[in-house]
């Protein structure tokens, strides 16, 4: 295929991935969307795989990161075109890398015939994408990007349900099986009329696609809406990026918070748990016993607990916690956050100027040791800050080490874009099905909700909205298929797609 078609058809297959995800949302479109670009690598040699997978990758997180750029100009107070060249190295240094990696891989996976083509090019993205995710995670400095993952398409479909069992990456290998299918039956369309295995290779790959789907949801069918539980409120603040990062605003709204958890009282049940987001307490809770009596004047006449995000200082700098606090003031519990966001929270020139932003004295943070699990009214919680919902392997731990529920306060409000919330929203939900466990994901500028077992989600908050919601919390115990095996698939997948890599010589 000459030059021009090839780029064509891998801009068209980046748009149609776009397009499976928030806001179009058209997931039927994720089993087609890789096709043309399997098709665009087929015949080519090693130079233009390079620059084919390059594309991909850049175009695709375009496609689900337009939000981006000018994001990072707010956040770093910075013009946008500085945002715009975060994103490029961003794209091109943490996603280019893994679709160029696949489509090097596939020269050779391409070569194979037979029944099981499509699931070993399959086998071949899932474990680039495992890649991804996991490479860099636990290193001081960075963390793997599991983001846009093709599986998150699947958000709230039966096919979603495959990840109680094999993870997000089942999920994915999935939807990647019908694409390679559909891809190689347009390879061999010349021999169709004379070889009817043809059309039995890309019936098996669909077949297979379909079939893991239908056994996956029914191995683990959603269960209906369970009653009971323990009541809580979740309070979303809404406050502006500019008052939080202001050294004058120093715990200048805890009042805010107090007076939207006070609106949750009101509801026709009391909640006995109030959670607040990520970067809530703007103040040092540890240092400050004013504040801490004042959080007792609330807490204690109405026999509350609250669980809440602020920064806290340490002998080496600070760490981005959450307070378990109790309704006498004191502080029963703390997680300190361990996986930290590149750019936004490390970085190893944090010296540059372009890269400072300050609250009080906090400009980046160092990463969290281990603690115990926060030991609250509504169980055992296994805390996920922020971007460590993205991180399956990360909740899986919590879940091993006897989380009954997980908590995902986040802070969302220096982009506040109607994509960013919903996949991340969806990313939340494949948690809660992942592990089968309720999630409670409290967010600064929402939508904040309980999100149950089976990803569902009863009520929400708006997004841009400050509002305190009452929910319930159902205490879960026994480990998933997935907590129990982790990411045993996707290696799996990479160990299969190895072997085709060396058939394919």
């Amino acid at each position: 295929m000459k030059l021009l078609p090839s780029l064509l058809l891998t801009l068209a297959s980046a748009l149609l991935f776009a397009l499976a995800f928030p806001p179009i949302d058209a997931k039927p479109v994720a089993f087609a969307a890789l096709a043309p670009f399997f098709i665009a690598l087929q015949g080519q040699g090693r130079g233009r795989r390079v620059m084919l997978g390059w594309l991909w990758g850049v175009s695709a997180a375009y496609g689900l990161g337009v939000w981006f750029a000018p994001s990072m100009a707010t956040y770093f107070l910075q013009p946008v075109w500085v945002g715009f060249l975060l994103f490029l190295a961003v794209a091109t240094f943490m996603v280019a890398p893994y679709t160029v990696l696949f489509a090097l891989l596939s020269r050779r996976l391409a070569r194979l015939s037979g029944w099981g083509a499509s699931l070993v090019i399959a086998a071949g993205w899932v474990a680039c994408e495992l890649l991804r995710g996991r490479l860099f995670t636990g290193t001081t400095f960075f963390i793997g990007n599991p983001w846009g993952l093709i599986g998150y398409s699947q958000v709230g479909t039966p096919f979603a349900q495959v990840a109680s069992v094999f993870g997000i990456y089942g999920v994915g290998f999935a939807v990647v099986t019908t694409n390679a299918a559909l891809a190689l039956a347009w390879q061999t369309r010349k021999r169709l009329a004379g070889d009817p295995g043809s059309w039995l290779v890309s019936g098996l790959g669909v077949g297979a696609t379909l079939a893991a789907g239908i056994a996956g949801f029914a191995f683990e069918r959603t269960a209906p809406p369970v009653s009971g539980g323990t009541p809580v409120a979740l309070v979303q603040g809404d406050v502006s990026i500019g008052a939080r990062w202001d050294r004058a605003s120093y715990g200048k709204h805890l009042e805010h918070y107090v007076r939207l958890s006070s609106q949750s009282l009101a509801g026709e049940e009391r909640p006995v748990l109030v959670f607040w987001p990520e970067s809530a307490m703007t103040f040092f809770l540890e240092e400050e016993p004013a504040f801490r009596r004042s959080l007792a004047s609330f807490l204690g006449p109405t026999d509350l607990e609250l669980v809440a995000g602020g920064p806290r200082r340490t002998p080496t700098g600070y760490t981005n916690s959450v307070f378990q606090i109790s309704s006498e003031g004191q502080i029963e519990g703390r997680y300190d956050k361990q996986y930290l966001v590149p750019l936004a929270e490390s970085l190893p020139f944090a010296n540059l100027e372009i890269m400072q932003r300050s609250f009080g004295e906090v400009r980046f943070f160092e990463p969290g040791k281990a603690l115990p699990l926060l030991e609250t009214r509504a169980g055992n919680a296994g805390v996920l800050v922020c971007n460590e919902a993205m991180l399956p392997e990360v909740a899986a731990e919590r879940v091993r080490r006897g989380a009954e529920y997980l908590l995902n306060p986040t802070n969302d409000t220096w982009i506040q874009h109607p994509q960013y919330t919903a996949l991340q929203f969806g990313v939340a939900s494949m948690r809660a099905i992942e592990q089968r466990r309720d999630l409670v994901r409290v967010s600064t500028a929402g939508p904040s909700s309980v999100i149950d077992a089976w990803g569902r989600s009863a009520e929400a908050t708006a997004p841009g909205e400050a509002a305190a919601l009452q929910a319930r919390v159902l205490r879960r115990k026994g480990l998933s298929p997935y907590a129990r095996i982790g990411d045993s698939f996707g290696f799996l997948c990479g160990a299969v797609a190895l072997l085709g890599f060396w058939k394919g010589r």
